[in-house]
């Protein structure tokens, strides 16, 4: 169980407020670009099946709006990896698109300082390091990137990109752009933890031939799946994204 100090909305926190039960092991959620804790809302059922999810807390949003966004990826990953020291019940990683890839590189950071691992890592809406991240939302004006996220998510989002809600979200996506150029696209050494992915089968962003490439990030064991839908396939249908990483986190590693 980890100490009660780390429940302060810094790094690290709960998704819920809930009481967290004795003896049950955490999934460690790392928010996509844009995203924050109520991205991972549904997750909180989680508990009843002996796992209690907590968020990464990045600064500016939500509870850390008034902080300025981080803009060094290392800094980042240090924050994470110096909160982490004080879990010490089993603790497995989820993250999506850009929050896989910042999962990824703090898995690999906590091996380089002989720190404790996770069970497992799960990632989702992300192509292996060594493809290369894809240029498309690089390439975009901010008016064709918030189209490309209305497209893209199942929420009845606001269509206009100059509303008050469209300008705040794109700060925040843009800002996690610049930390996601900054992540290690190239191959590391395979981690000594079980790595399962999961994609949508129309994802722009993905392709699909290469995913078993992720094979290569882990000494243990790799599984990959796709289920329908685009980068929030998720959103389509949550019951079956919830079964299939629920059956991931809890099945046992051969």
């Amino acid at each position: 169980m980890a100490t009660a100090s780390i429940t302060q909305p810094r790094w690290l926190a709960p998704l819920s407020t809930a009481p967290c039960r004795e003896g049950q092991d955490i999934l460690l959620c790392f928010p996509y670009g844009g995203g924050g804790s109520s991205a991972f809302h549904g997750l909180e059922a989680l508990r009843y099946a002996g796992i209690t999810p907590w968020v990464v807390k990045l600064p500016g949003r939500e509870e850390r709006i008034q902080e300025p966004a981080a803009t060094c990826i290392h800094g980042l990953i240090d924050a994470i990896v110096e909160a982490l020291q004080a879990f010490t019940r089993p603790l497995a990683f989820y993250g999506h698109s850009f929050g896989a890839g910042l999962a990824l590189d703090v898995a690999h950071a906590l091996v380089e300082r002989g720190c404790q691992l996770p069970t497992r890592l799960v990632l989702s809406g992300r192509m292996p390091p060594h493809t290369g991240y894809s240029p498309l939302l690089g390439a975009m004006d901010d008016e064709q990137l918030w189209q490309h996220v209305c497209a893209e998510s199942a929420l009845p989002l606001p269509r206009d990109a100059s509303c008050g809600f469209a300008r705040q979200a794109l700060v925040k996506l843009k800002a996690d752009l610049v930390l996601n150029a900054q992540l290690t696209y190239r191959f590391i050494r395979p981690l000594p933890i079980p790595l399962y992915t999961l994609n949508g089968l129309d994802d722009p962003l993905i392709d699909t031939h290469r995913l078993d490439e992720w094979q290569r990030y882990s000494s243990i064991r790799y599984q990959g799946q796709c289920l329908p839908g685009g980068h929030f396939f998720f959103e389509k249908d949550f019951q079956r994204f919830y079964a299939t990483l629920l059956t991931t986190l809890t099945e046992q590693d051969s």
